[in-house]
């Protein structure tokens, strides 16, 4: 009897990611890298055919989480529109992978500069790949309320400024990317919420005037530690244990990649804390 359950249960978890699959959606479905391998995955990972110049890859989930960030209420199909003859795009989550070329793995304050349309658009969270910090998120809509944050209007659109400190931006976030947008009322509860879930998004860029060859790359330090840890239980038989170190800074040094990687959803990974 559990046997057949099981083989019913396996049987509906099947169909409904084959239908989560085939969702007609206004994004043109594109070949994935490792970090996002199957169409069938618990998150319905999936590339968003929105870019801006400084953007390797947008990407979106059915289950998104990244940073700080999730998509809980109001979940609707991202979609693709113009405002002010810009291409936009309109979902209830977004993560961004910047040109590592441009930035990668700093430990600095960098600037963004995001154009939405607050009309069709929530209150606007941004989360960033941060040194020192989990979950740095930003309420953007805020801005009066945020020293780092300016915003003006450009035409039909409100461009916001918003400094990032000790932005590090190494790919740690959902799918290997650097930020996240979201709005307040898709991560609320239902009985929370009576606004507008998705935002509208029609420009990201990343400021690099201040940077000049590139300094917003670390540079990485000539030498190298060695040493070997040894964790054992009250019986001194070993014991798996997730470790992290950090400098005086509180940033977590970078994991070599040969660290173990254990499954994590439809990828695997060696960094799971930030």
């Amino acid at each position: 009897m559990n046997k057949i359950i099981i083989q019913i249960i396996a049987a509906a978890l099947l169909l409904a990611s084959n239908t989560g699959a085939t969702h007609t959606l206004a994004h043109t479905p594109t070949t994935l890298d490792d970090s996002v391998k199957s169409s069938l995955s618990p998150r319905d990972l999936r590339t968003v055919n929105w870019l801006s110049p400084q953007l390797n890859k947008t990407l979106t989930a059915g289950y998104p989480d990244s940073l700080g960030l999730y998509a809980f209420t109001g979940r609707k199909p991202e979609t693709l529109t113009t405002i002010d003859q810009r291409p936009c795009v309109r979902a209830n989550f977004l993560a961004f992978d910047i040109d590592d070329t441009i930035v990668f793995n700093t430990d600095q304050t960098v600037a963004i500069e995001l154009l939405i349309d607050t009309t069709q658009s929530g209150e606007l969270l941004l989360a960033y790949d941060k040194s020192g910090e989990a979950e740095a998120v930003i309420n953007v809509s805020q801005a009066t309320k945020n020293a780092g944050v300016t915003h003006k209007k450009i035409g039909a659109l409100t461009q916001y400024r918003i400094e990032l400190p000790r932005a590090r931006l190494s790919n740690r976030g959902m799918g290997k990317t650097d930020l996240a947008l979201a709005t307040l009322e898709t991560m609320l509860p239902t009985s929370d919420n009576n606004g507008e879930t998705q935002l509208t998004l029609c420009g990201l860029t990343l400021d690099t005037s201040s940077y000049q060859n590139n300094n917003l790359r670390e540079k990485k330090p000539p030498n190298k530690v060695t040493f070997a840890l040894a964790i054992h239980d009250e019986d001194k038989q070993p014991l798996a244990t997730r470790l992290a170190i950090y400098d005086h800074t509180g940033r977590m040094i970078d994991i070599p990649q040969d660290a173990v990687a254990l499954p994590y959803y439809e990828t695997t990974r060696n960094n799971f804390f930030l």
